[in-house]
């Protein structure tokens, strides 16, 4: 007959405290205990005595973090904010590429399903011209208030998405929309960031118009049209820079107004070509040039 053990109430076994001797089915003696971290747990004789059960469970978590910083493969903090914020700060860096990529994808879809909400029979393409490029695609606010709006809700795409495709929105493309915004020039003032009156702003307009001409006329070989698609309509062309980097040169200027002049000034330095807003909107996709620094 084995003799039978010993276990007093009120001593400290390893980490466990017994507390008192509780009745079970079982044959062998239990006892309530409490840990040393403040949880109640239930022991057997033979495992208070013998040390088979040393805690609650909180030994193993300590010893596994100890073990942890020895190795130096974490810093033993593991399951808490901390060493979560670290780990997805980790990630995101060794996956930099990848997220971006994941992103741009999601955009691009955004995009289109946007685009087939609002064009007829789902087909996509500029509700005036029939342009089906979606690269040159974009949402038109037909009563105004892009700007407004664009602030307001930061993703536009992704709120029309969020409202189920309310009504008031067409898809145009690049030309078609500076065209419309010529057409109706004076809805266009009143979405504008302008503090100043209609008078200045009219006499500003015809100033930055004749620069805008000398150096079109001039880039395009008197021909005042896109040196890609031919495109004719003055209202649609632009400046390009050649080599790219223009937002950044407009910015060491000032403004595009500065810019025009130190053209005329600097008797048309080469590096700039005519193109219309289409085509520089392709360009731009097709050398990647969005948000170049």
């Amino acid at each position: 007959m084995k003799p039978k053990l010993k276990i007093e109430i009120g001593k400290t076994y390893n980490r466990l405290k017994v507390v008192k001797s509780i009745k079970t089915q079982s044959s062998s003696a239990t006892f309530k205990c409490e840990c040393c971290c403040g949880k109640i747990c239930i022991a057997t004789a033979s495992q208070l005595f013998h040390g088979k059960k040393k805690s609650c469970g909180c030994q193993k978590i300590d010893s596994a973090k100890e073990l942890c910083i020895e190795r130096n493969t974490t810093h033993g903090l593991s399951h808490t904010k901390e060493y979560t914020k670290i780990y997805q700060d980790r990630t995101r860096l060794k996956h930099k590429e990848r997220i971006r990529e994941r992103k741009k994808k999601y955009q691009k879809d955004l995009k289109l399903k946007v685009f087939r909400a609002y064009s007829k029979n789902g087909i996509i393409k500029c509700a005036n011209c029939g342009e089906t490029d979606d690269r040159v695609l974009n949402i038109d606010h037909i009563n105004g208030g892009g700007r407004i709006h664009q602030r307001q809700v930061n993703n536009v795409y992704q709120d029309l998405s969020n409202r189920n495709f309310p009504d008031g929105f067409q898809v145009l493309c690049q030309n078609c929309n500076w065209i419309k915004m010529y057409e109706k020039h004076e809805a266009c003032k009143k979405d504008c960031f302008h503090k100043t009156s209609p008078e200045q702003l009219e006499r500003s307009t015809k100033c930055k118009m004749k620069y805008r001409g000398k150096i079109i006329s001039h880039y395009s070989n008197g021909k005042n049209s896109c040196c890609k698609c031919g495109n004719s309509d003055i209202r649609v062309l632009c400046l390009d820079h050649i080599i790219g980097n223009g937002a950044k040169e407009r910015r060491e200027y000032g403004s595009t107004y500065n810019w025009w002049k130190s053209l005329v000034v600097g008797n048309f330095p080469l590096g700039v070509q005519v193109l219309c807003q289409n085509c520089n909107r392709r360009k731009m996709y097709e050398n990647n040039e969005f948000n170049r620094r």
